[in-house]
């Protein structure tokens, strides 16, 4: 796919898998969780494949329960281990403190929509040191310890109260680029994240990049 520059001050990134590589930390939680839980412990493969939807759907896919009291427990006890452990196996993608740095001194304006609860997003974010560079940071909500928001309403809390008009989706799961494309957005895949390419191709992107660092000459 043709790489071309792109005219929008307002670009909104994923988190997991997009800015930050957190997946051993999410295999290890999400492990922790199902063996406590006393379900048999799955493949880091298939846990990775899940990453980017809710919690609760996760836990559902991979343990296979549709017990809703069992999945709140999954996902409580989840989400305890990952605040303690799992946040410390977390990391910047190479070349993503650059990228926001060159992106911000151009004067872009920057969001964050994560399925991640506020507490957890915005803790990987400021130990990572980068959350000057965003604007805001909008988060998923738990109720019950069941999601409460679909990704495409976490960005369009962002849309409705600050209305940018044209603006850019990044993201390295499938469920990013459908709820780009669903809400006019500029859809960009990155393939370096935890996200299938053949399901990313499928949602049909604008654009597909294989590292952070061509940001950088896409949107400046």
């Amino acid at each position: 796919m043709q790489k071309k520059n792109v005219k929008s001050d307002y670009i909104i990134f994923d988190l997991d898998g997009t800015l930050i590589d957190s997946s051993e930390g999410i295999v290890d939680s999400f492990n922790y969780s199902l063996r406590k839980n006393g379900f048999k412990q799955a493949e880091p493969k298939k846990i990775i494949s899940v990453i980017g939807i809710s919690l609760n759907t996760m836990f559902n896919q991979v343990s296979g329960s549709k017990d809703e009291k069992k999945i709140a427990c999954l996902v409580q006890d989840y989400l305890a281990h990952y605040m303690d452990n799992g946040l410390s196996m977390t990391s910047l993608f190479p070349k993503t403190f650059e990228t926001l740095k060159t992106l911000k001194d151009a004067g872009k304006i920057m969001w964050v929509a994560t399925n991640k609860p506020d507490y957890l997003a915005l803790t990987a974010i400021k130990g990572l040191g980068i959350e000057q560079f965003f604007d805001e940071v909008s988060c998923n909500k738990l109720e019950h310890e069941k999601a409460i928001y679909t990704k495409k309403e976490v960005i369009n809390k962002l849309l409705k109260k600050h209305s940018p008009g044209k603006a850019v989706m990044i993201g390295d799961s499938y469920v990013d680029i459908k709820a780009a494309k669903e809400l006019g957005l500029f859809a960009i895949a990155v393939t370096y994240g935890a996200g299938s390419k053949d399901q990313l191709l499928a949602e049909q992107p604008d654009l597909v990049i294989d590292d952070i660092s061509e940001l950088k000459y896409i949107l400046v």
